[in-house]
Parts: structure tokens; sequence; C-alpha cells
């Protein structure tokens, strides 16, 4: 069972006790979507979008809180055209975008 089976299971339970009239009904589909969310960024963790941001995390000197997003190279285009002609950003201008883009995420 991963998070998002996990999900509806937990929000009919959510949806029962509404229907009861019973307190904790929508504390308890917030979870369900909680739990959504969750599952989203585990499945962008295993699918390299997203990486863990190493601040002393690797040693465990601190919990993994920091995700980073890796933009993809269109992204980084769509975002240069807004300034210059996209047809001249080459690998060197994107390579060169990614390196401040690192340095700025260190900060």
């Amino acid at each position: 069972m991963n998070a998002n089976e996990l999900a509806d299971e937990v929000e009919m339970w959510g949806k029962d006790l509404l229907a009861l009239n019973m307190k904790g009904g929508i504390p308890v589909i917030e979870a369900a979507t909680m739990l959504r969310q969750q599952q989203d960024e585990i499945e962008a963790l295993k699918a390299g979008k997203i990486r863990a941001y190493d601040n002393g995390v690797e040693d465990g000197r601190k919990p993994n809180t920091n995700l980073v997003k890796e933009l993809t190279d269109e992204e980084i285009k769509a975002v240069y055209g807004e300034y210059f002609d996209v047809e001249n950003c080459d690998w060197l201008h994107l390579e060169c975008i990614r390196a401040i883009l690192r340095k700025a995420q260190e900060k």
C-alpha cells in the first residue's frame, strides 16, 4: 500500500465521521490530503525531479527538510527568452545558469 492508497482509506474514515456528525472528520480528511502530497514528493524524488538539498543532512547532523527543484533546460530557456534571444542559449549558457543557481541555493 502506498500513501495514495492509504489516503483513500483515511478520507473514507473522515467522510464517515462527518456523516455521523462526529468531531474529527475534517482533520482526518486533511490528513488524507497531506498523505497525497507526501506521495507526490516521494515520486518526484524517485524520478529525480527534485533533490535533497545537502546542508549537513547526509552525515546525520540535520533532518532533510529543504527540497530544491532542479530546472529543466526548457524551464531555463523560458526565463532566458524573456531577456535574450533564446536561439543564442547553447549548452554553455545553460551550464553557466545552473552554476549560478547552485551558488544561490548554497546561501
